[in-house]
């Protein structure tokens, strides 16, 4: 997805799990531990009808023209032999179409397959503070031949510093019913992204999440790049949506999976030589024990 950026992709957490035990709450800063394996399977949708031109107005795509894309990309987080080293994974599919007055294209097939590695660097006593680095590699693997393409036909690696701070509830003097609806999470992330033929980027993410109670919470994230040269890329997403989580068990000691539920809605709010568009992303995730 193209559109802004600037100083937030800071912030990650991935569908993180409202849950005292904050050990299966995963990703973003938060890792793995020995036996544990994450698995995500993250839909969305994107369409847009117009561009931004070179002095940032809005303009009409030329002959009515509509792009649209459906991605389900399937996400693999798992420990790794050495402690505190998680082994990342992503491999998304995505179907893309683009029709104005006078074409009707479409184009199906696997877009570009990124690997990686996360190292928690700190974490405090309880875990609820994390520091973490990570570093990806993206393979062009998309199919770039065809239009729409489904691809960027090149190579990039970035590196990011992860942190993670839960908020869990305090329970002295006050109902539990009420302190868990301040149970929350705040995640973000900072770092540089190196195209092969594309100039460099900051990225950035930020997100928080508030538990509502009944396994359910609010959620929030910015999400963003900035060029750092004039004709880069660079855009900016916000999105905001519910989820729900479930647990095979109450208690943190016999807990193995936990399921989580998110659907969010979200708008790109600036973009740079991108498009404006809409976005709506499902995410399904399940994190098991063994």
């Amino acid at each position: 997805m193209r559109a802004y950026g600037w100083i937030v992709r800071a912030l990650c957490a991935a569908v993180v799990a409202f849950s005292v035990d904050v050990r299966m709450a995963l990703a973003g800063a938060w890792g793995l531990t020995n036996g544990e394996i994450s698995v995500e399977m993250y839909n969305s949708s994107y369409q847009t009808d117009t561009d931004l031109d070179r002095n940032g107005e809005r303009i009409a795509k030329p002959n009515n023209g509509e792009y649209k894309s459906y991605t389900t990309e399937l996400k693999l987080e798992t420990y790794t032999p050495i402690p505190d080293l998680n082994f990342l994974f992503a491999l998304p599919f995505r179907w893309a179409t683009y029709k104005d007055d006078n074409v009707d294209l479409d184009n199906a097939g696997f877009s570009d397959t990124r690997v990686g590695l996360k190292y928690i660097l700190s974490r405090d006593v309880k875990g609820s503070r994390v520091f973490a680095v990570s570093g990806e590699l993206q393979i062009p693997t998309g199919d770039t031949s065809s239009d729409p393409v489904l691809g960027k036909d090149q190579y990039y690696a970035d590196l990011r510093v992860l942190f993670g701070q839960s908020f869990l509830p305090k329970t002295v003097g006050t109902p539990e019913r009420f302190a868990k609806r301040y149970q929350a999470f705040v995640v973000t992330e900072l770092g540089y992204r190196r195209w092969e033929d594309s100039p460099g980027q900051v990225v950035y993410l930020a997100q928080g999440r508030s538990h509502l109670g009944a396994g359910f919470s609010l959620q929030g994230e910015v999400d963003g790049v900035e060029a750092v040269e004039s004709d880069g890329e660079s855009y900016t997403v916000v999105r905001i949506g519910p989820a729900w989580k479930n647990s095979n068990s109450a208690d943190p000691v016999e807990r193995s999976s936990d399921v989580t539920l998110a659907l969010q809605w979200g708008e790109v709010v600036r973009g740079e030589n991108t498009s404006d568009a809409h976005e709506l992303v499902l995410k399904l995730r399940y994190v098991h024990q063994f």
